[in-house]
């Protein structure tokens, strides 16, 4: 089985490919701030150039269906039609799958990462997509599946005349996200978030991961 990129890895390179393609962003449209109205995958794109970069090389997918993901990752792979319906999971897309070859040259998916420019009206859109991310990753034994872990990645912009700050989405948005992992069995999580940008008399900006992943040590008492 072929080395897969460490998880401090690709979560560094996520951060940098945000951070990259705001900086593109600005250079390119003279725009300072929001990021948000740009093609969907303008994020996805500097992201998974900057993961492609790692030593350790990984297979990278760009919008995979739920279903292909389930199919390169559960154990019992005929059964993610079952799987889908017993967690009520819709068959929507992830902005970026990463796959690892097994023993026998298979393709397995490994990671999930949903890349998402936030806007100030979208909580419960997010809450949904990591609750989805969640379901993906969560599991009772090591071999139900191979997906090792699941990020929601964001960036978040505002305007100076904004009345909700940066600090103020970021901490909710956290805060929610933790109440949702603490109220499930076998997960487990952590956030990292760089620190706020300030344009003097144009707004703000931030951006950063939350990492979900099993933790079969961690279950909750009924």
């Amino acid at each position: 089985m072929s080395a897969f990129p460490k998880k401090d890895k690709i979560v560094s390179s996520i951060l940098y490919g945000i951070e990259l393609a705001k900086n593109n962003y600005t250079q390119w449209t003279s725009q300072e701030l929001f990021l948000e109205e740009v093609s969907d995958n303008f994020l996805t794109i500097h992201i998974c150039q900057e993961i492609a970069k790692l030593k350790n090389q990984t297979e990278i997918f760009i919008d995979l269906s739920i279903s292909d993901i389930l199919k390169s990752s559960l154990n019992k792979k005929d059964l993610y039609n079952e799987f889908m319906k017993k967690n009520e999971i819709k068959n929507s897309t992830f902005s970026i799958t990463l796959d690892d070859k097994n023993e026998n040259k298979n393709s397995v998916s490994r990671v999930i990462i949903s890349v998402n420019a936030i806007s100030n009206n979208s909580m419960s859109s997010h809450l949904n997509e990591l609750n989805t991310i969640c379901k993906m990753i969560q599991k009772s034994k090591t071999n139900d599946s191979s997906l090792k872990y699941g990020i929601f990645a964001f960036y978040f912009d505002v305007s100076s005349r904004a009345r909700i700050k940066c600090k103020n989405k970021v901490d909710n948005i956290l805060k929610n996200f933790d109440d949702l992992i603490s109220s499930k069995n076998n997960l487990k999580s952590f956030s990292k978030v760089k620190d706020i940008v300030e344009i003097k008399n144009v707004g703000e900006y931030c951006f950063g991961i939350y990492l979900v992943q099993a933790d079969l040590t961690n279950k909750k008492k009924v």
